[in-house]
């Protein structure tokens, strides 16, 4: 978080937002850039990269926001492996990349000599960085790729290609595009286009089947939706939720609109509509869906859809909030003073849970070798006491990738296969939860402690662990085996101990709670993010409130 701060501010000061690109800045296309790679849980320098991708300028984007001749400042800055990313890219004429690849696609383990643009010098790319140069141009067209007016342009067909190659090349394929299973052909997306485009025609409800009968049409959010609208005008409002949940999810995998003629939140408004049809009572439904008809006759913008869905007072009536989420919200009554709030209703509580029932496992005890030898390389700085005010006996460290909902890029950077575990799974990034490696030192013991909320439960991998140690999780005892995982809630009391002559040192991270719906995990993270950054600039405020008091004496 802090990196990305810097970075944004030195964007900022070199004048990134006097710099067109495409229909807006450079300074709204690298943060746009960052946050589809963030959402698709790539490592930290890949992420980096995507936040200055084209400073250097590219084959296709000219203006140099930075001289080449400033690559340490940028290493500085990012990192030495995010640095060498951004050079690629610009370096290197994206053609003769792919040209490479598509010679020999089977290829995933040899690096190739390529040519630098403007250079005589040809360069080296790993495979590793060939495949997170893929995942780089992938969310690079996502972000920017638009027609004139913002609908939607030629882009699916090329881009399923590099999903393609990435699949098995880099190490976190992107949640689209299948997962680069899904191929899409230029005639495919000829198709979808033209039906996209007939369905804002106007004077008639777009054609559903048309929608949603090519395969690019498997790829995007935004025709799954018009057609969930159709569907529910057509009275079957069923199938107009099934499909808007699709378009829903597609629309959340990309997080950024393919027609960028209106916002990402105002898609997911549009696709709510048809969600909520489908769980209302009939009478109400039969409301919706008689609005719903009327604005998609007369729409010829997503835009226009989007105002008269509002005007036709069927836009606010989004899903309805999960009774759970709502009664844990109404706490507030009660507990507006407290720094949390009081547990979350309704989930099942039991002190220990059967690992095999949770897929990171089986991730983490495959790594279990390789995380293993990332925590022994973390430098001496790295770890420090454990701050929280728990009694102990002994020593106590900690080296903290998440720690509620600030992700410590410098150990990110420095623990790729640990980052990309933990990423592919449903963790708690947020200020409920954390991710860090826990050292316990010879002859330590924690005292009985208990977590602040039940939303989550805690996932132990053990790295190394001596024989005489353990813990116990609501009076029931339990202990660690080296490469394997244990999972605990530890809204519990427990405590822990380690009687041997040798450090214990175990992987930590909290997971949502297994009972908790999705749209629950999406409500929680809004609420705990909004929450945190309300916070976060109460402080910044009277910080400054307090340095102009200052400045006055």
């Amino acid at each position: 978080m802090q990196t990305v701060a810097r970075v944004l501010a030195a964007l900022t000061e070199r004048g990134a937002d006097a710099v067109p690109h495409g229909r807006s800045s450079l300074l709204r296309h690298l943060p746009g850039t960052h946050a589809i790679l963030e959402r698709w849980a790539q490592p930290a320098h890949v992420r980096l990269a995507g936040l200055l991708h084209s400073v250097y300028a590219t084959d296709a984007f000219t203006h140099a926001l930075v001289d080449p001749s400033e690559r340490a400042h940028i290493r500085d800055l990012i990192g030495a492996a995010a640095e060498r990313l951004v050079f690629l890219f610009c370096s290197i004429d994206r053609r003769d990349l792919f040209s490479a690849i598509a010679a020999a696609p089977d290829d995933v383990g040899s690096t190739v000599r390529l040519p630098q643009r403007d250079q005589a010098t040809p360069i080296d790319v790993t495979p590793a960085e060939a495949g997170d140069l893929l995942v780089l141009h992938l969310a690079n067209e996502a972000e920017q790729a638009a027609s004139a007016d913002g609908s939607p342009g030629r882009w699916l067909a090329q881009t399923s290609q590099l999903a393609e190659w990435a699949r098995v090349r880099a190490p976190v394929v992107p949640p689209v595009f299948e997962r680069g299973t899904l191929r899409i052909e230029r005639d495919d997306e000829a198709n979808l286009l033209a039906a996209y485009a007939a369905a804002f025609a106007g004077g008639a409800e777009p054609d559903a089947a048309a929608l949603t009968s090519s395969r690019a049409s498997q790829a995007v959010g935004e025709p799954l939706v018009l057609a969930a609208l159709a569907t529910l005008a057509g009275g079957d409002p069923a199938g107009g939720g099934v499909l808007a949940r699709v378009g829903t999810a597609l629309l959340n995998a990309w997080n950024t609109p393919w027609d960028k003629r209106v916002s990402l939140d105002r898609w997911r408004d549009i696709a709510a509509v048809a969600i909520a049809a489908a769980g209302a009572e009939q009478r109400r439904g039969a409301f919706i869906a008689e609005r719903v008809r009327a604005a998609l006759c007369e729409a010829r913008t997503p835009a226009e859809l989007h105002a008269l869905l509002e005007r036709n007072g069927v836009l606010a009536q989004a899903e309805p909030l999960p009774p759970r989420f709502a009664a844990y919200v109404a706490g507030l009554r009660d507990d507006a003073g407290r720094v949390t709030l009081q547990r979350y209703p309704g989930l099942t509580a039991r002190p220990w849970h059967d690992p095999a029932s949770f897929p990171i496992v089986a991730d983490l005890e495959r790594l279990a070798p390789e995380i293993a030898r990332e925590c022994r390389a973390l430098h001496a700085g790295a770890f420090h006491p454990e701050s929280e005010p728990i009694a102990r006996q002994g020593n106590w460290e900690v080296s903290l990738l998440y720690e509620r909902g600030l992700r410590n890029d410098d150990v990110y950077a420095r623990c790729p296969v640990t980052a990309a575990a933990i990423e592919r799974h449903r963790i708690v990034r947020g200020p409920a939860g954390l991710a860090y490696f826990s050292r316990l030192a010879p002859h330590t013991r924690i005292a009985a402690h208990a977590g602040p909320t039940n939303l989550r439960l805690r996932v132990h991998l053990a790295l190394d662990v001596p024989s005489d140690c353990g813990l116990t999780v609501g009076g029931m005892p339990g202990t660690w085996t080296r490469g394997r995982c244990i999972v605990f809630d530890d809204a519990f009391v427990h405590d822990a101990w380690n009687n041997s002559d040798r450090e214990r040192v175990v992987l930590i991270v909290d997971l949502w709670h297994p009972d908790l719906s999705d749209d629950e995990v999406a409500l929680l993270e809004g609420l705990h993010g909004h929450v945190a950054g309300h916070a976060a600039n109460l402080r910044s405020y009277w910080a400054s409130n307090d340095a102009a008091r200052r400045a006055a004496l």
